[in-house]
This record gives C-alpha cells, sequence and structure tokens, in this order.
C-alpha cells in the first residue's frame, strides 16, 4: 500500500494568525484617532495603495482602461503595490488572488507552475504548451524555461482569470499573466534595492533613466544580481555512487540551492514625432548553480531508505545536489502610432533560451532515479493592430489585428536509472526537435447603445502547424545525443475559430453587472519525452467554452468588492498520464466541468488602516474519461496498491475546493519623523490531488507573511524587514507517484531578510 501524505492540524496555526489579525485591527483602531501631517512632504503609507485606480492593457485599447470597466475577472497590481506586498517573483503574484497558485516547477527552478481556475501545466517538457500565457511587453513566452521572473523592473502585473482566447490567441484556456517593464522617460531618475535575507540571499538591483537625444531619445538600463546558500539542507552523508552523471560531474553538500544569477535590461524610447514612439528593450540573462528544490521522497524501491524528514521543512535527501542552468536573450520592439481615429500598434519579439538541469527526482538518498533535461527554444514573433472608434460615432470602439508566431523547440532527456542498486546504472535518452508555426487574424467591437449598456464581440481565427522528429529512449545514447536516431517522424495542422460575447449594464459610474460567454483553445502538439515505442507522441488540441457573470463595485470612496460566478466546460482535455513504468504520455482525456465563485474586497477602513480579502472556491470534474486514460490513471492506482475509480470518483488534479487571502495593512505616522507600515498577510489553500490518478493528496495549509517598512518624511528611500512562510507551514507545490517512489515537492520554510530601496 502507497503511504498517502497525512493533512496536517491547522487548529494552533489558525488562531495565531486571528489573534496577530486582532492584535493589528486593535492597533488601527487607535491609530486612526490620531492626527495626522497634512506637509506636502509627508511620506506616503501603505493602507491607501490597494485601492487606487488601476489602468490595465487586457483588452489592447489604443488607450488603458480602468480595471473596474472591463468585463473581465482581472486581478492587477501597479510597481507600489509590488512593492507594498513584497512580490519577488512571478511565483509571488498569486497569493492574494481567488482561484490562482503560482509555484516554482517541481524539478526545474526557473519555469513557474501556472494554476488558474483549477488548471494550468506542471510540466518540466517544452512541448508541453502552457494553459496560462506568459506575456512579457506584449510578447508571449514559447517555453517556459526562464519564466520564473522577477518583479524589480516591472511596472505593471495582471493576472487574467478564464479563457483569453480572442485578443491572445493560443493556449490561454485557463487564463493569462500580463506583465510590462518600466520603459526609458525623459525625466532622469535613478532607483536601487538591496536585499538582504536568511540562506545567504543578496540581492542587488538599479535602474536608471535619462534623455539621450533632447526630447527625441532616451535610454534606461535596469540590472539585476542575486545570489543565494539555497533554503534545504542536504542530509544525506552517502558519497555519490557515481560522481559523474550522464556527462556532469556532480557534488553533495549539505546546502542546497546555491545558485547565481544576472541580468541586464538595456532599453530606448525614441519619439521622432509627436505620434510616433519606438521602444526598444533587449534583455539577457545567466543563471548558474545547484538544481535547489524541495523534492522530498516519502517512499521508494529501495526499502525507504534514507528518506527525509518530511515534518523538518528544510531537510531533504538527495544522492547529490543537482544543477541548474540557463541562459536567456530577448530583444522587443513595441511602437505605436497615433492617428486622428485611433492608434496603431507594432510589437516584435525575439526570444531564444538555453537551459540545462541535472534534477534528483527519487528524493531519496541512493541513487535510484535522476534526469538530465536540455530544452533550447528560439522564438521570433509579430502582431500588428489598430484600435480606436473607426467611425463619427463615440458609442462603437473597435481593434482588429493579425498575428504571426513561430518557434523551434530542442529538447534532449538522459535518465540515469537504479544506479543505487545495480553495479552500473541503466540510461537511456531520449527527446527531440519540434518546429512550429502559427498565425491569427482577430477583432473585437463594443458599442454602447445607451449611457448605461454596453456590448461587446470578439472573434479570432487561428491555423498552426507543427513538425516534428523524436527518438525513443532504445536509441538514443543519452552521452551523445549526435548520435540519435531520430524514428519517428510526424507534422499535423490545425485550425481553430474563437470568440466571445459580453454585455455590461452600468448601475452607475462606480457599480456594474456583466455577462460573458468565451471560447478558447490550447494547442495541440507532440510529446517529446516519449520513451516507449507503442505510444503515440501526437495529440490534439483541447477547447473551452467558458460562462461568466459578476459584478464590479467601488462603494463609498473606501471599499471595491467584486464577485465572478463561473463555468468553464472543456473538451479533449490534456492530461498527462504516467504509467507504472515510468513512461509518459500527453493524451486527449475526455471531458471536464469546472464551476466556481471569486470574491475580491479591499476596504479603506481608515486613512491608516486597509483590508484585503480574497475567496476562491471550484467545484470540478470529469464529464467523460477516454478508456485509454480511465485505464491509464487506474494502472498507476494498481500499482500503488489502489483500488480502481469511476470517471466521477476522480478529483481533477490541482484543483483544491476553496482559497483565501486576508491582507491587513496598517500606517502609523511619526509627526515629522515619517511612516511606518505594517502589513501581514496569508493565504489558505484546501487539500488537493497532486496527480490525475489520485494516489498522492497535498494537505491543506496556510502562508502567512508580514513586512514592516519605514519611510522617511524625504520618501527618497525606505527599509523594510520581511518574513516569508513564518509558521513554518508544510506547502506541498506538486507530487509524483511511479513504480520506483512516491515525491511531493514543498515550498521553503521560513525565509526572513531586509530590503533597502533608494531613489535619486
Amino acid at each position: 500500500m502507497k503511504v498517502y501524505l497525512r493533512g496536517v492540524r491547522l487548529q494552533s496555526k489558525l488562531l495565531a494568525w486571528a489573534v496577530s489579525s486582532a492584535i493589528a485591527a486593535s492597533a488601527a483602531s487607535v491609530s486612526a484617532q490620531q492626527p495626522t501631517s497634512e506637509a506636502d512632504d509627508k511620506p506616503r503609507g501603505s493602507a491607501g495603495v490597494m485601492l487606487e485606480e488601476v489602468i490595465v492593457t487586457a483588452q489592447k485599447r489604443a488607450e488603458g482602461q480602468d480595471l473596474q470597466r472591463i468585463p473581465l475577472a482581472v486581478t492587477a497590481f501597479t510597481s507600489e503595490m509590488l512593492e507594498v506586498a513584497s512580490v519577488e517573483s512571478v511565483t509571488d503574484l498569486g497569493a492574494t488572488v481567488p482561484n490562482v497558485y503560482f509555484a516554482t516547477n517541481s524539478f526545474t527552478p526557473n519555469v513557474p507552475d501556472m494554476n488558474i481556475r483549477g488548471q494550468g501545466t506542471q510540466s518540466s517538457i517544452p512541448s508541453d504548451d502552457p494553459a496560462v500565457g506568459i506575456f512579457v511587453d506584449g510578447v508571449v513566452l514559447g517555453m517556459l524555461n526562464g519564466a520564473n521572473l522577477d518583479m524589480f523592473d516591472v511596472e505593471s502585473a495582471e493576472i487574467l482569470r478564464g479563457p483569453q482566447g480572442t485578443l491572445f490567441g493560443r493556449n490561454v484556456t485557463a487564463g493569462a499573466l500580463l506583465l510590462r517593464t518600466k520603459r526609458a522617460s525623459f525625466a532622469p531618475s535613478a532607483n536601487a534595492k538591496l536585499t538582504v535575507g536568511s540562506n545567504g540571499q543578496l540581492d542587488v538591483m538599479f535602474t536608471g533613466t535619462a534623455p539621450l537625444i533632447g526630447n527625441s531619445l532616451a535610454g534606461k538600463v535596469a540590472l539585476f544580481y542575486q545570489s543565494t546558500d539555497g533554503n534545504f539542507d542536504n542530509v544525506n552523508t552517502i558519497a555519490p555512487i557515481f560522481p559523474v552523471v550522464l556527462g556532469r560531474n556532480v557534488k553533495l553538500k549539505k546546502d542546497l540551492g546555491e545558485s547565481e544569477s544576472f541580468y541586464v535590461r538595456p532599453s530606448l524610447r525614441w519619439v521622432p514625432t509627436p505620434e510616433l514612439t519606438i521602444d526598444l528593450i533587449a534583455e539577457y540573462g545567466e543563471v548558474d548553480g545547484e538544481n535547489g528544490l524541495g523534492v522530498k521522497g516519502i517512499q521508494n524501491i529501495a526499502g525507504n531508505a534514507g528518506l527525509p524528514d518530511f515534518d523538518d521543512n528544510k531537510q531533504v535527501s538527495h544522492s547529490n545536489n543537482g544543477i541548474n542552468e540557463l541562459t536567456t536573450k530577448s530583444v522587443t520592439i513595441d511602437a505605436t502610432y497615433d492617428t486622428a481615429k485611433g492608434q496603431w500598434a507594432w510589437v516584435t519579439g525575439y526570444r531564444a533560451v538555453d537551459a540545462f538541469n541535472l534534477v534528483e527526482v527519487d528524493g531519496g538518498a541512493l541513487d535510484i532515479f535522476q534526469v538530465a533535461l536540455d530544452p533550447e527554444n528560439e522564438q521570433w514573433s509579430q502582431e500588428i493592430r489598430w484600435s480606436g472608434r473607426p467611425f463619427s460615432s463615440e458609442s462603437i470602439e473597435a481593434t482588429i489585428g493579425g498575428y504571426y508566431f513561430t518557434q523551434d523547440v530542442s529538447y534532449r532527456e538522459g535518465r540515469h536509472i537504479l544506479a543505487g542498486l545495480r553495479p552500473t546504472p541503466l540510461l537511456q535518452g531520449l527527446g527531440g526537435d519540434i518546429d512550429h508555426s502559427t498565425w491569427a487574424a482577430f477583432g473585437r467591437v463594443s458599442w454602447g447603445p445607451s449611457e448605461r449598456w454596453l456590448l461587446n464581440a470578439g472573434l479570432r481565427y487561428t491555423s498552426e502547424e507543427k513538425s516534428t522528429q523524436q527518438s525513443l529512449g532504445a536509441n538514443c545514447d543519452p552521452l551523445n545525443f549526435a548520435a540519435c536516431n531520430f524514428g519517428i517522424l510526424g507534422s499535423q495542422d490545425w485550425s481553430s475559430v474563437g470568440g466571445e460575447l459580453s454585455a455590461q449594464y452600468f448601475v452607475s459610474d462606480d457599480v456594474q453587472f456583466y455577462a460573458s460567454y468565451s471560447r478558447g483553445f490550447r494547442s495541440g502538439g507532440y510529446n517529446l519525452r516519449n520513451a516507449a515505442a507503442t505510444v503515440d507522441p501526437a495529440y490534439d488540441e483541447e477547447v473551452v467554452d467558458s460562462y461568466e457573470v459578476g459584478v464590479k463595485s467601488d462603494l463609498f470612496e473606501r471599499l471595491r468588492v467584486n464577485v465572478a460566478l463561473f463555468r468553464a466546460v472543456y473538451d479533449d482535455l490534456q492530461r498527462t498520464v504516467l504509467l507504472a513504468d515510468g513512461s509518459q504520455r500527453i493524451e486527449n482525456s475526455g471531458m471536464a466541468t469546472v464551476d466556481g465563485l471569486e470574491i475580491e474586497a479591499n476596504w479603506l477602513v481608515s486613512e491608516v488602516f486597509a483590508v484585503g480579502l480574497s475567496y476562491g472556491y471550484l467545484d470540478g470534474g470529469y464529464d467523460e474519461l477516454d478508456p485509454s486514460a480511465l485505464n491509464g490513471v487506474n494502472a498507476t492506482r494498481a500499482a500503488s496498491g489502489l483500488g480502481a475509480l469511476t470517471t466521477s470518483q476522480f478529483d481533477l488534479a490541482r484543483t483544491p475546493r476553496s482559497t483565501a487571502a486576508l491582507a491587513l495593512t496598517l500606517d502609523q505616522p511619526l509627526s515629522n519623523s515619517g511612516v511606518i507600515s505594517y502589513r501581514l498577510a496569508g493565504s489558505y489553500r484546501d487539500s488537493f490531488a497532486t496527480n490525475d490518478a489520485n494516489t498522492l493528496y497535498a494537505p491543506s495549509s496556510i502562508d502567512l507573511s508580514a513586512n514592516i517598512t519605514y519611510r522617511p518624511p524625504s520618501d527618497r528611500w525606505s527599509l523594510s524587514l520581511w518574513g516569508k512562510n513564518i509558521l513554518d507551514e508544510t506547502i506541498v507545490i506538486a507530487g509524483s507517484d511511479i513504480s520506483f517512489f512516491d515525491v511531493l515537492s514543498i515550498m521553503p520554510g521560513p525565509r526572513y531578510g531586509v530590503d533597502l530601496r533608494v531613489s535619486f
């Protein structure tokens, strides 16, 4: 019988959270009675930041739109909001957003695991197209390696929940994350940030911008350096049996996760005429270090030898510390040209990624299963669109455009198997290449028949083609991929029509009701981790139809409440089936329906005290499962000593029933000496199945963070003390169950640090 992870008892931690909240609220009531200085140079506190008007680009209008005016479930952050919430990277963004969970991928630190409304991609295979699209400065990231980005130089972040196929195209069946970096400015300025944290964390960041040629050309540079000793202790004392694994030297030491990162982002803004603005943004980044993730074995083929203590969130037991290497290069041109009736926009992007990971997969002291992942990607995309008012009537707005994207993906995987139980390890190599191109035409129209009503309709046609060559495990030497025999060749093409319909009714300028329907799709393709000759690597596209009703309201100038109810119906749902022999396939497993509720509220209780609250509810399940998919997951259950389930008995993987978040922010003015801001934020997530076979479950968890920030009267610098996961909670990211082992991946335990920010 396989071992289930037991649930964590939360009563004492919930009590601690409640007591902390009560103390903060009590302090707020006292501070609210104290007079505050009205001096113009009074430093700004944090309480009112989350209730400010946010302008978003989610609908690709010529001018940005107020978040509260669009018929979408969107959570947006300005750079100031990101600072207040101590958001360090992409994986921190989802902490306060209902039905959103962003984390680091189980085995690859530079890959985010993105889940929105119960759907996402938990895979390190670059051919497994994401269900949540990531767009940086308008350019989609075709491969998620290198997408776990830092937030230091980010101007805004928008999380769009639900399919966004009309304007953003393929692979947004769950939602999209839009990031916009800060642009070069003609107003000279410079900003620096220094972070010193636990586990040897050192971050050094700098941005500077200034005019170069009058009012026509400005330049900017952003620099980011980070180093760490890692967040985990490797308690394994057994020297590596094979100090060279898959052609790479490995090491074993206590601190797990030693790493250095460096990024440079130069940019130019050219304004040759008042109507034309061209931004050129380049980036180069390097990461070099150990793998450094908390992969904890809970059972293995070696009779549980050398497994870590699961209740110790810093402890792992790996046979070596792994390797994590990444190089990224990108160039983006973002140009706009204003006309009398609207605006032309042209976005061209190039990105290249070269990564290598040596991963300890089995989570135990003995060398059972190690994998070398070697993906490369080169992509190029171009979008041109016009948006504005095509007619004399002010009641009609339109957006039309065309899009082209192409990428070459190369993936090689070497496997080093059962070395701790055999005189020599089993070696296996697999992988392949994919050439991918797609083009699309899209349009969206908004019509206001009256001051209260707004009707919207959109349509997108997409055509894409993928071709592949692949090797099977028996045909590829993992130490010499140049000698691989690519015995599988294939080519497929698809076309798809998606769109949206929505209606908005504005009760007043501050309250709207909306209803919408949208259709999106996730690309078909080929599984590059195809290790079995009898398994077809091809799979078809996934389609989702989403229905949503909601209300957005700003009340009494102090309270913002947004509510959404939705139903998403998935057809040809793509699922990764992990077979008992360790091989893996991606197939269209059937149909599923996810119903849900989302509530977001921000309340400025007083000038110095604010409360943020969110709640998400999901009720999802399979309507139909393809017989081969049902047999596959039940075969995994049988290998785990568990009984078979029927279609309706399976829980959708990574779909917690409830998620919730609470944030309390208190400002303490210090007369003429500045202001101290206190923030306590916690998020809760229900237990959920970590895999499709439902053999492993993550426990429910609370993630509590806090920070204290001081700003002087000049507001030119700030000092913050912060802590994350301060309850030392066991927060499971994902889990794997195959015949060799069971593992669960966890987030780090408590982390603490100090941020110093300076503006010039």
